[in-house]
């Protein structure tokens, strides 16, 4: 017959019980396993208690709903920036009718734009790094929540709130947002 592997809580109270089986014995018996046991127990406890901790409160935001708004953002400058980019193109080719000293005034605000769009770039960078920090400490939570057995992740993803908090979330992500249709065809049945 094989063995299942234990799950954390039930490492927990079969420890419990050994530990409170040793208290009874002879003192000479039981040596340093008590106090081992003691402190598997204690470690126990604590990654239980510091795994739960890790878990977002209603409402709040989980690591995943984090790193798919930093993406967003990531996308959402980039785009912004294009746009920006665009604008100091339009303004660079309306300078170039323009008499001299308009010309070369444009062409200055022009480059000023170019110089500040290169903000993306940085942000971007910066962004991912902090993206691929919450993706990778996501999967290892993951990972350590599990092994601590499934009440653990009941209820880990669920956010409602009270409050109107809830309701204050920001812009809408990419493909989650309703479309204009949608808003217009809402506020039509509204009357």
């Amino acid at each position: 017959m094989t063995a299942q592997p234990l799950h954390l809580d039930e490492a927990e109270d079969y420890l419990g019980r050994v530990i409170s089986a040793l208290h009874t014995m002879a003192p000479e018996r039981k040596g340093p396993l008590v106090a081992v046991l003691d402190f598997l127990l204690g470690h126990i406890r604590r990654t239980r208690k510091d795994l739960n901790s890790l878990r977002m409160a209603p409402g709040e935001p989980s690591l995943a709903t984090a790193a798919d708004e930093l993406e967003e953002i990531v996308q959402e400058t980039a785009t912004a920036t294009n746009a920006i980019m665009d604008a100091a193109e339009a303004i660079e080719r309306i300078a170039a009718g323009a008499t001299p000293d308009i010309r070369d005034a444009l062409r200055a605000e022009a480059t000023k734009i170019y110089e500040a769009s290169a903000f993306q770039d940085i942000t971007g960078q910066r962004i991912t790094k902090a993206l691929r920090a919450l993706q990778t400490m996501e999967q290892q939570i993951s990972v350590l929540v599990q092994g601590c057995g499934e009440e653990m992740l009941a209820g880990s993803d669920t956010q409602s709130a009270s409050d109107d908090s809830a309701l204050m979330n920001g812009p809408q992500r990419s493909g989650h947002a309703n479309s204009q249709d949608e808003i217009d065809k809402l506020l039509a049945s509204l009357g």
